[in-house]
């Protein structure tokens, strides 16, 4: 970012000088006279600004170079209509200036600033309060041409950074992120194997067909028949209760139709055509009980959690 600058030179009689630019105020313009920074404070100021004339208090002294820095321009600020800014139209923000202060050694050239400037020109650089003009920037370092003595404060003053620092691997905790934020390539664990559900919907609501003496309904979304693979991909509830999934084990001497627990709900694999892939509940649900199904985000687990037959099971077994 580059910042408009006036040059004039005094005559030792002269005390208003017409600017190029109309300044927001007198505190938004930075004027050196021989490069020591004039003072804009209430009392006793230096200098004042009237439009765009700069009016000292006293003339400055025959031949001695003045500098006027801009830091804002008066102008009409446009308010664009409600959401006509795009993507597009922003260009790299810039963020609050910085100020670096650092004591010389009698030795040391080079010093380290706290963030990288846009540009050498950005950069305010002052030793005593002198300010500086034999100087270099490269990144974030500071190169003096000349070896300041030692005790010298250096100050080095920025109007805007080039650029925002990136996080480290790992750095960024969930605490950080902003609500709503859309995460792809996700991985869980320590085994670091992706998530194979993406999708979260509500299927067709089933409540309408409790009974209190039917126990597997169909899964459903948009009134078409929806199967899953494993009862951990969906979350069940039943009247805002989280029901626990398991997978049904069928024996092969005792092969129940009864789930084989006493609460949950399963996949029906038995591949009867009437409930084969329908969800089906340990027990009935009570009349008039409301069940919300739910897709859910994940993987299966490696070992599903099986129950073992009821004593109902076996003498019902055929």
């Amino acid at each position: 970012m580059n910042f408009p600058v006036d040059y004039f030179t005094g005559n030792g009689n002269s005390t208003i000088f017409n600017l190029s630019q109309v300044p927001a105020s007198a505190t938004a313009i930075l004027v050196y006279i021989g490069g020591v920074k004039q003072v804009a404070s209430p009392l006793n100021p230096a200098y004042y600004v009237n439009g765009n004339q700069l009016v000292f208090s006293a003339p400055p002294a025959y031949n001695s170079p003045i500098e006027v820095e801009y830091l804002g321009i008066l102008s009409q600020v446009n308010v664009p209509a409600t959401q006509s800014i795009t993507p597009s139209m922003l260009s790299l923000q810039v963020s609050n200036s910085f100020t670096t202060l650092v004591t010389a050694n009698g030795a040391q050239t080079s010093f380290t600033l706290v963030a990288p400037p846009t540009s050498a020109a950005a950069l305010i650089v002052s030793a005593n309060g002198i300010i500086q003009y034999d100087y270099t920037v490269s990144g974030s370092t500071l190169n003096l041409n000349f070896t300041p003595p030692a005790g010298t404060l250096i100050r080095a003053q920025a109007m805007g950074l080039a650029q925002f620092n990136s996080p480290n691997n790992g750095s960024v905790t969930s605490a950080s992120l902003v609500p709503n934020i859309a995460i792809t390539n996700l991985t869980v664990g320590s085994s670091g194997s992706a998530l194979t559900n993406t999708d979260v919907y509500d299927l067709d609501d089933v409540s309408y067909k409790v009974d209190g003496f039917t126990n597997s309904f169909k899964l459903a979304y948009n009134q078409n028949q929806v199967t899953f693979p494993s009862p951990f991909n969906l979350d069940v509830s039943i009247n805002g209760l989280i029901q626990p999934g398991y997978v049904q084990k069928y024996d092969t001497i005792w092969l129940a139709n009864i789930p084989s627990a006493s609460k949950g709900y399963t996949i029906d694999t038995s591949g009867n055509p009437t409930t084969n892939n329908y969800i089906k509940f340990a027990d009935c649900p009570p009349a008039g009980a409301q069940i919300q199904i739910r897709t859910r985000v994940g993987s299966v687990p490696a070992n599903p959690k099986i129950y073992p037959f009821k004593p109902l099971d076996i003498s019902m077994g055929y």
